[in-house]
């Protein structure tokens, strides 16, 4: 069987376009939605969140850090795996910092798995 050259063209342009979408459709997956303490309970499982509150009640158990974040709505519950020096500076002191993480339910409680914590002014 042969191909000509031009079919193969249009073969390969089809299959970048798809290529292409399903990247675009990757990232908007991977972009969180900013939500507030209150909102992020109601979230989906996995469903990634950008949320800014106090950071209050910071504790390191097992190479995990936990914390509530506080808003104006209310408080949740944030876990840190593994968090780094700069994790465990931003809810060392009471402030304000920015988590962006998935949401996940643990004893039927929501929580965030934060993937990043920075301290914020």
């Amino acid at each position: 069987m042969h191909i000509s050259p031009s079919h193969l063209r249009a073969a390969l342009a089809v299959v970048s376009l798809i290529g292409m979408a399903g990247l675009f459709l990757a990232d908007l997956q991977s972009q969180p939605v900013k939500t507030t303490a209150t909102g992020a309970s109601e979230l989906s499982e996995n469903k990634k969140a950008l949320l800014e509150g106090k950071a209050t009640n910071a504790f390191v158990s097992k190479n995990t850090l936990f914390f509530t974040l506080t808003d104006h709505t209310g408080s949740i519950k944030i876990v840190k795996f593994n968090p780094e020096k700069e994790d465990l500076k931003a809810t060392g002191t009471i402030g304000f910092v920015r988590v962006i993480g998935r949401a996940q339910k643990y004893e039927n409680e929501q929580e965030i798995i934060a993937q990043e914590v920075e301290k914020i002014e």
